[in-house]
């Protein structure tokens, strides 16, 4: 019974080590884990997002993750239309019983560089590197020699040699992506990018095996929305990550309702959605935009395949935002934005 638990903890810290890199349901708002090239692809000189999100609420031991990331514009030249995006996006989450943890902060710079003024068309080329670390907390060990007459007892000598705990490593990601409008007041709007994660291949292994590496993340990404009134718009936003040998596909569209501006800075938005995660989940989203805040709920509904083998596995995440604008800036920048032409109206 003690070699099979201590073989089943081998292998369990080895698919941790292994295992996709985590996006959130919301990914739409977190650009910067998803291509370092979608930075600056919004409206407004600096925005700041956090997610939280709740899985398997059911478990003594839920998997929980918390996000933030935040962009800033920094205009390159007065009279040029090119600017830097600074970045920085950091997430931790613990899950299981051993209190496994992964959390890493990173920091981004992006490249926009205009090639056409009238669509505000945007080629950008970015670059992210940070830190991970993945631990595991060993005193939740439940050794087999630690059961007595049926019963657990934590006073009792594991006599197991705990290997190290903790394992930090840095990573670097490069991506791309080019973004614009369509028509001749821009009514359609669209973005694609690739990026690739993990470049330096780091060593994720608790003993120290070289073979054991960090596996590049490709990531592919894309999004388009059309602006079908003054009220009303449609996006359809999705992206594709492949990471071996996982991958995961997520995509769906989403509908926007904005009241008519009746006083300045008086933005206010509903937006409903639905996306696919495949052979996963549907995911339900409701936003409201108010002034320069957002508030974002998200909820996973597992497919049936999922729920036969794992009751009770929906994922909840809330999402909040902030967009500022500096009227200076502003009026330079051609604002390759993604969102409602009117939100900072």
């Amino acid at each position: 019974m003690k070699k099979i638990y201590i073989t089943f903890l081998l292998v369990s810290m080895h698919v941790v080590a292994l295992a996709q890199d985590a996006l959130m349901s919301q990914f739409n708002d977190e650009n910067l884990n998803r291509n370092p090239g979608l930075a600056g692809i919004f409206r407004g000189d600096f925005i700041v997002n956090a997610i939280y999100r709740n899985q398997w609420a059911y478990l003594n031991s839920p998997i929980n993750t918390a996000y933030i990331q935040a962009q800033n514009k920094i205009l390159i030249k007065d009279g040029l239309k090119d600017f830097f995006t600074l970045g920085f996006n950091a997430s931790k989450d613990v899950a299981g019983s051993l209190s496994l943890q992964n959390t890493y902060a990173n920091a981004s710079l992006t490249f926009n560089k205009a090639i056409e003024s009238e669509h505000a068309t945007y080629i950008s080329l970015g670059f992210t590197g940070g830190a991970v670390q993945q631990s595991f907390d060993p005193t939740r060990i439940r050794a087999n020699n630690q059961f007595s007459n049926g019963a657990f007892d934590g006073s009792l000598d594991p006599k197991e040699f705990v290997f190290a705990n903790k394992i930090n490593f840095n990573t670097l990601a490069a991506g791309v992506s080019l973004s614009g409008g369509l028509g001749r007041e821009n009514n359609t709007k669209y973005y694609i990018g690739a990026a690739a994660f993990n470049l330096n291949r780091p060593k994720t292994s608790y003993f120290n095996d070289a073979y054991v590496r960090k596996a590049i993340r490709y990531s592919f990404n894309a999004g388009l929305r059309f602006t079908l009134s003054n009220a009303w718009s449609l996006a359809f936003t999705g992206n594709y990550s492949t990471q071996n040998p996982f991958e995961e596909t997520i995509g769906g569209a989403s509908i926007t309702w904005r009241q008519p501006s009746v006083m300045p800075d008086a933005y206010f938005a509903l937006t409903m959605g639905s996306y696919y995660r495949l052979n996963d989940a549907i995911i339900g989203l409701l936003r409201i935009d108010y002034k320069n805040y957002n508030l974002t709920c998200t909820y996973d509904i597992p497919n049936p395949e999922v729920s036969k083998w794992i009751s009770n596995a929906g994922a909840f995440e809330v999402g909040i935002g902030y967009r500022g604008f500096k009227s200076k800036f502003n009026n330079q920048v051609l604002c390759p934005g993604f969102e409602d032409n009117n939100l900072n109206n």
